[in-house]
């Protein structure tokens, strides 16, 4: 039952203007998949039946590659009563006088936060990045706005990229998952799969956030559906969710990765980096026999972008 859900995320697309090589969803700039306006407007509508909704995300891929969809969904969010908020990294804010003509319309609307990710995964010079020119303009436009930097402790090469201005960060330890399980692992500690017994995502069972992609795939962890939500109502999906019942977050919940290998009978040769690591290369071995909640290819590498 999801009864603590406080926020929705909406991915306007998988299209982005970087190809980060710890991606979960494989995002980048020939990723497939947009959602309408259309959609969008069923997803607020059936959003506003849920009680606990306060926060309507809008996500990606980036949504600022899709500017004038981004400011109609804002708008749209804000007048059905939701805070909304936008995620991006920012790659539109080349100067800071360009950074102001993309903030700008979200001030005025009235957005509620704005988190930009600020990292050497995304940015890779040492020198001044858009993302800095956003966060700085944010700032200065009174913009409610935070920093997201994602860690990876076991990798040194890869530091945060500060600020200059004093902004609230959000920091993310890198997940071994999608796009990084390609690119990232090489070099890196490994450990036995039976030592996995904990799934990061500590509130399977009542998380406070979901997602929604392009397609209408309604998920907890990227690539793992409790359905689809052009099938049906979003309010329905979420009053009728029991943990317990789900092939993949089920064992997850109980027992980590580990016992969703168990549950599928997997046999290891291989060690891993961590719990996500195992979770994903189990998925991708289970998706031909469970397509319906481990969705879609993009997230699996299957739509190279």
């Amino acid at each position: 039952y999801l009864a603590l859900i406080t926020s929705i995320h909406i991915l306007l697309s998988y299209k982005c203007s970087l190809r980060c090589q710890h991606c979960y969803i494989f995002a980048g700039p020939k990723a497939k998949g947009a959602i309408s306006m259309g959609q969008v407007d069923e997803i607020l509508r059936e959003a506003k039946k849920i009680s606990s909704v306060e926060w309507i995300y809008f996500d990606g891929g980036e949504p600022f590659m899709r500017f004038p969809q981004l400011l109609n969904c804002i708008n749209k969010g804000i007048q059905l009563g939701f805070k909304v908020g936008v995620v991006t990294n920012g790659f539109f804010a080349r100067t800071e006088d360009c950074a102001v003509r993309f903030l700008r319309p979200l001030h005025h609307l009235g957005v509620s936060e704005l988190r930009i990710s600020n990292d050497a995964y995304h940015y890779k010079s040492p020198g001044t990045t858009p993302a800095q020119h956003a966060l700085k303009v944010s700032h200065d436009l009174g913009l409610p706005v935070s920093q997201i930097r994602v860690h990876a402790p076991s990798n040194q090469d890869f530091l945060s990229v500060e600020s200059s201005t004093p902004i609230p960060a959000i920091d993310q330890a890198l997940r071994y998952q999608g796009r990084a399980s390609e690119t990232l692992i090489r070099g890196l500690p490994l450990s036995r799969w039976d030592t996995f017994t904990h799934c990061p995502i500590d509130d399977l069972d009542e998380p406070d956030q979901i997602y929604v992609d392009t397609y209408g795939n309604v998920q907890i962890c990227p690539g793992t559906n409790i359905g689809n939500s052009w099938e049906t109502p979003l309010s329905d999906m979420v009053a009728a969710y029991q943990v317990a019942d789900h092939p993949i977050y089920g064992p997850l919940a109980h027992g980590g990765p580990m016992m969703l290998s168990e549950a599928f009978g997997f046999v290891h040769g291989v060690d891993y980096v961590d719990a996500c690591h195992l979770c994903y290369t189990i998925r991708q071995q289970l998706r031909e026999r469970l397509p319906k909640y481990l969705a879609p290819p993009q997230v699996y590498g299957l739509e190279k972008s």
